[in-house]
Order: C-alpha cells, then structure tokens, then sequence
C-alpha cells in the first residue's frame, strides 16, 4: 500500500469518527439477539426523502479495515457518488490486479441494506432498566438472506400493495432459526394479511 493510499485512508478514518460523535447512540434494532425458534414482526416505514426511489430502503456500501489493531467500518465514497474516487476501493483493485484475489476481497466494499421500521413484536431480550424497542421506530439493517427474502417478495408478485403503506401494507416477520452453526432467517416473510396500523402508531410515526 503506498503512503498516498494510507493518507487518504486515514483521513476516512478521522470523517467517520466525527460523523459517529454528531450520530449519536445506536438506533439499528438488534433483532439477531433473539432466541433461535423466536421471531420480531416490524412494519417497513417509508424513507421521508421523496428521491428515493427504492421507496423505504437505502444501499448501504462499507469497508471494513483493520487498523492500529481494531476493525472499523468506513462508508465507501461510492455509497454517496457512484463517480467518486475511493482509495479502499483502488486497494482493492490494485491487488486483484496483482491476483491476490483474498486481499482484493478484503478491502473490497461490503453491500448491505438499511431501512427504518415500527417494531411491532420483539423477542430480544431486555436487560433491567432498558426499554423494550416494542412501539418505536428503529433501523434495520437487512443483510443477504433477508434482502433476497423482500426482493422475491417484489419480484414474485407476493405484495398487493407497497408494504410501507399506512393502510393497506403489511407486516415482516423476521423469524430466526439455525443451519448448522450459524443463525439463518430464511424462514422470514411478509405477513400473509394487510394490516393498517393504529391511530397511536400512525401518530408516533408522524411525529
């Protein structure tokens, strides 16, 4: 890695520490703590800006680099302007030019997808003194499984209406099991019954 590529990682290192400290608490929704055979039902909120044209989901592009002893994420430039310049991103390229096909993976972007929901039933468990995430609004991050699970959904035809919907959308089902070692939520699905949600949930989402 030449010192120019670490410079300018260095400076997205310093962006991102000054982004998390104006960002504040976390807010994602940690429904992978559940138990496995339990499940969170959560209702697909819309994104308030009106140019998003993937309608309640954001794409969400990060690197994820070893540094000074610690992992950390970096949003990829690409994320903002698909035009721009990322040095992660040249690093990446510069060893698959070598044939280094691990390191290129490595520092390669990782894809992933946020949306924000209303979590209608949890199954997380809630230490003392916290509050349960049940009637209030947080992120989710969907990875791989639980994107191509809403993607089919919308491809197959399975959704009468765009899910987000007051009135007439539905709810997600987010039901963790278990293949082999891992946790897997291929069992998730959209609620088979539109539901609209309640005047109180209504009004909490609008304020």
């Amino acid at each position: 890695m030449s010192k120019r590529d670490l410079t300018a990682l260095k400076a997205l290192f310093s962006q991102q520490d000054q982004k998390n400290e104006q960002r504040g608490p976390n807010n994602y929704f940690n429904f992978w703590d559940m138990p496995e055979g339990s499940q969170c039902i959560i209702r697909f909120l819309p994104d308030l800006n009106a140019d998003n044209s993937m309608g309640f989901v954001v794409e969400k592009k990060m690197h994820r680099l070893h540094v000074n002893g610690k992992y950390r994420s970096v949003p990829c430039n690409k994320m903002y302007n698909s035009t721009a310049d990322c040095p992660a991103c040249a690093v990446s390229a510069a060893y698959y030019k070598q044939d280094d096909k691990v390191l290129g993976k490595k520092y390669w972007r990782k894809q992933s997808y946020v949306t924000q929901a209303l979590i209608v039933e949890s199954a997380v468990p809630v230490n003392e003194g916290e509050e349960s995430p049940v009637g209030q609004v947080k992120l989710i991050s969907l990875g791989y499984s639980l994107w191509k699970i809403i993607k089919e959904a919308f491809e197959g035809g399975e959704l009468e209406d765009v899910p987000f919907d007051f009135q007439n959308g539905c709810d997600f089902i987010i039901k963790k099991d278990k293949q082999g070692e891992y946790a897997s939520y291929v069992l998730s699905q959209f609620s088979r019954r539109d539901r609209a949600l309640t005047p109180d949930e209504i009004a909490y989402v609008e304020s």
